[in-house]
């Protein structure tokens, strides 16, 4: 059903989502303290939206695949889920992450070293990479979608799924964020310090 690399590359986007999450936490809650420039509260909203949108492009396609193979829903709802993820949320991944890039860029260039050069050519090159396989893709997502739509099985079960997975993800993102943000603000350091007295 899913192969090897399939699984290995969902797992590593979750985990780069969530942490987009806890960094955009942590930009903010040391922008909070540091009285920084207003542009990086932009930066951490962007970061922020890139890892909610990317936690739930990969729950509803876990939340799909589990539900397919507990036999809730056919094959039909599963390729319907998982054709409108990748065009809306795909979609949203696309748009943001030339967003990230054109960022990294900024910061590139203002503080250039090795870490910020680096995660510019990832981010530049994995946007690249977005942006065509979201063309390539295009046409079969649309045709899944008119096929499957006009048929109307398992739309309630589809809607359901895509829901749930929005929930998670708003959850998840909340509590990464939270907790980069009280990291910033040494929140959790001075709760263990208290402890160890």
């Amino acid at each position: 059903m899913v192969d090897v690399l399939t699984a290995v590359i969902l797992v590593i986007d979750f985990v780069i989502s969530i942490w987009n999450s806890y960094a955009a936490g942590f930009t903010f809650g040391l922008q909070r303290i540091s009285k920084g420039p207003g542009w990086i509260k932009a930066i951490a909203v962007l970061a922020l939206a890139m890892g909610l949108v990317g936690e739930t492009y990969v729950l509803t396609v876990v939340l799909a695949l589990v539900a397919n193979a507990y036999g809730f829903i056919g094959v039909d709802s599963v390729d319907l889920l998982l054709a409108y993820n990748f065009l809306i949320t795909g979609g949203l991944i696309v748009i943001l992450g030339i967003g990230v890039a054109a960022e990294s860029i900024y910061v590139a260039i203002k503080r250039p070293g090795i870490w910020t050069v680096g995660v510019t050519i990832y981010n530049v090159f994995a946007s690249i990479w977005n942006v065509f396989t979201y063309i390539e893709n295009f046409g079969t997502a649309m045709n899944i979608i008119k096929t499957e739509g006009r048929q109307g099985r398992g739309q309630g079960a589809v809607v359901v799924l895509a829901v749930t997975a929005v929930v998670i993800a708003v959850l998840l993102s909340y509590i990464a964020f939270h907790f980069g943000r009280a990291h910033a603000s040494g929140e959790f350091k001075g709760r263990l310090r208290d402890e160890d007295l």
